[in-house]
């Protein structure tokens, strides 16, 4: 029981405090906005990186359809009709 009166004198303390925003307060806020920065910039990296593989994936496509038309044409010249509805 001792330990629970412990933990919730602690956290009402804690709850409590008041929050010092100047910049002589500590490094904990510091840290906090080295960490929102990092958090924002990590975010925009990886927007940037799956735009470019979204690009990348849309440009092999186009060129792979581009191979299956002229395969098609190919073999529809031959006589082949391919009869699969698609």
């Amino acid at each position: 029981m001792e330990i629970l009166n412990t933990i919730t004198t602690n956290a009402v303390t804690l709850w409590n405090a008041p929050i010092d925003w100047s910049p002589t307060a500590g490094p904990i806020w510091l840290v906090m906005m080295m960490v929102g920065v990092a958090v924002i910039a990590i975010a925009a990296w990886v927007s940037e990186a799956r735009q470019e593989r979204r690009l990348a994936r849309q440009e092999l496509y186009r060129k792979a359809h581009a191979k299956a038309n002229i395969r098609l044409n190919r073999l529809e010249r031959q006589g082949y009709v391919d009869t699969r509805s698609f």
